[in-house]
């Protein structure tokens, strides 16, 4: 399939690593990294944070798996792995709703997928 399985495996373990960081934690590493993102629901920062996180604590420097966990949670990248973190996670049959069709599309095609899936995501979060 041409992607590399330990980029992809780093990204899956990691994605959410800083998810139950204690806020004033995340605040410190937010300023640090991208104070211009403060604007955003703290349950957006995560992403940013994980990515940090990810890099500075656990020493995994590479700029796709970064990329992957630092766009995960608003799907605001175009790179493949990107792609397929935001949809794993959004899609996670742990979440309550049969995500299989949306599933079985990102399995043959993750570009389409993963434009239904931010499509889908856009109409949640205006729902609240």
């Amino acid at each position: 399939n041409g992607y590399d399985m330990h980029i992809a495996y780093y990204i899956g373990l990691f994605h959410d690593i800083a998810k139950y960081m204690p806020k004033d934690e995340m605040v410190k590493w937010m300023n640090s990294i991208c104070p211009e993102n403060m604007e955003y629901p703290v349950a957006v920062w995560h992403g940013f944070v994980g990515a940090a996180v990810t890099k500075d604590i656990f020493l995994i420097d590479d700029p796709i798996v970064y990329n992957a966990i630092y766009h995960h949670v608003l799907g605001t990248s175009q790179d493949p792995y990107a792609m397929m973190v935001f949809c794993a996670d959004k899609l996670d049959p742990l979440r309550g709703y049969d995500s299989s069709k949306l599933i079985e599309i990102c399995n043959k095609d993750i570009k389409k997928g993963f434009d239904l899936v931010v499509q889908q995501n856009r109409e949640y979060l205006k729902r609240g």
